[in-house]
């Protein structure tokens, strides 16, 4: 990974950011390029990423199939408010938001094994 690339990613967040209802800690706020108006995006290697994969990437040096918001906020990159997940976990964490709370987590006896 190039070396610059931390300075030159972590030099386009405000650290200053709002406080979501439900979290202690502020949100970091990607101050770079957005595509589609929600998510930040960030150049390297080529290909154009989520700012907050490449957040989650630089911080936790994995990446894995979806990279899902504690925060609620599409254009927070702070690390602790990110965590790793599937599609699943992306549709209980849609869930129990839009119902205030872990209503549907029994849904989770049904995730795939193993």
């Amino acid at each position: 990974m190039d070396q610059s690339l931390p300075s030159r990613f972590w030099s386009k967040v405000d650290r200053y950011g709002p406080t979501a209802n439900h979290m202690d800690t502020r949100c970091w706020v990607w101050t770079g390029s957005y595509r589609d108006k929600k998510y930040g995006s960030f150049h390297f290697n080529g290909k154009t990423w989520a700012a907050h994969r490449v957040a989650f990437l630089l911080h936790y040096g994995e990446e894995p199939e979806m990279v899902l918001h504690r925060c609620d906020n599409k254009r927070c990159v702070r690390p602790d408010h990110l965590y790793g997940g599937d599609a699943f976990d992306n549709f209980i964490d849609i869930l129990e938001r839009r119902n205030n709370g872990p209503v549907l987590r029994f849904l989770g006896g049904f995730k795939k094994a193993g």
